[in-house]
């Protein structure tokens, strides 16, 4: 919106708008079932890494990584040059910064670097152990992930 903010405040803000665009991308490929699939024109992210490439076309090969971990569908980080996607991946992200156009026009504006992150996440080193009826939990993430995500999908599952 044009305010001055603090330099701290004002990486805060940016990260919190690219998650709010990125969350309502997951979103939509929950609801249309293809958050765990890779698909054409998307970019598929290589298992702990930052590493990207755009997907031509899906064969057997990148369905079996996919389906190993060894690739991730990914969603697009918006920034300057978003969406990295292209097809229908591309034109689904773009609706949707369409929707935020405010945001996403402040994140370009901004000189925010578009990027992208993995729809899913994985679960590493995962431990559990039951005591007097309370469950402890112990796993690893990678840079970005939240366990409070990891936590709300154990509530889920065990609701």
């Amino acid at each position: 919106a044009g305010r001055k903010l603090s330099r701290h405040k004002r990486g805060i803000a940016l990260s919190a708008a690219r998650s709010f665009i990125f969350n309502d991308i997951l979103d939509a490929r929950v609801r249309q079932g293809s958050w765990n699939t890779i698909l054409r024109g998307e970019l598929a992210n290589l298992d702990g890494s930052a590493s990207v490439f755009v997907v031509k076309e899906v064969d057997d090969e990148l369905v079996a990584r996919c389906s190993a971990h060894d690739i991730h569908p990914s969603g697009s980080l918006w920034g300057a040059g978003a969406p990295q996607s292209t097809g229908e991946v591309a034109q689904l992200e773009g609706e949707i910064a369409e929707e935020h156009a405010e945001i996403a026009e402040g994140l370009i504006k901004a000189k925010v670097d578009a990027s992208s992150r993995p729809l899913r996440l994985r679960v590493r080193d995962l431990q559990w152990t039951v005591e007097e009826g309370v469950c402890w939990l112990e796993f690893s993430l990678r840079k970005g992930g939240y366990a409070t995500a990891v936590l709300r999908e154990f509530v889920h599952v065990m609701v």
